[in-house]
């Protein structure tokens, strides 16, 4: 079912938050910050999260509030929660480059920014595999899924996919990395 490729691309991004902590929490230190691959993250983000995968789900949701019109408030919740980690992305993606260009940028905002945005997209994460995923798995019916299922584009993943996209090698060798 379509479904189990939105939880495929939120365990996909619960790895890419992994590597992002890491980061955080290096710069936090003071140790060395990789800003590149932190970058190629929020890129990723807001290439496919934010542009593709979150669209997806919208569709789905709307179908929830057409089957159920006394989703509509929780819909439109998610609509918001939506916008807001796009707007957290774009962000995040003017402080790293920001850095990367040498600006001066205090590590509280920086620290801030990156952590709020893991910590937001973690909570929204968690929110739609425990509670959402679960009501929409019970809620849709199966001509639900026939009518939503030719609005879905179809869009390899360019980390996760069948064809790693040139500008996510880099990243990709690093969640495919054994922990040392």
């Amino acid at each position: 079912m379509f479904i189990d490729q939105l939880h495929q691309d939120h365990v996909n991004t619960s790895k890419l938050l992994v590597l992002l902590q890491k980061q955080m929490d290096a710069f936090d230190k003071g140790e060395e910050t990789d800003f590149s691959l932190m970058q190629s993250i929020v890129d990723y983000m807001s290439e496919y999260t934010d542009s593709v995968h979150h669209p997806k789900e919208d569709l789905i949701y709307a179908a929830l509030e057409n089957r159920d019109p006394s989703y509509k408030n929780l819909v439109d919740e998610l609509h918001k929660e939506h916008k807001q980690l796009s707007s957290l992305t774009k962000d995040l993606t003017l402080i790293l480059e920001e850095i990367v260009l040498d600006s001066v940028i205090s590590r509280e905002s920086v620290s801030r920014q990156g952590h709020d945005f893991i910590k937001q997209n973690r909570k929204h994460l968690e929110k739609e595999e425990k509670t959402i995923f679960p009501l929409v798995l019970k809620t849709l019916t199966n001509e639900d899924w026939k009518s939503i299922e030719p609005t879905l584009t179809k869009q390899d993943d360019p980390l996760f996919g069948q064809s790693i996209q040139d500008k996510y090698k880099a990243l990709y060798s690093q969640i495919t990395e054994p922990e040392s």
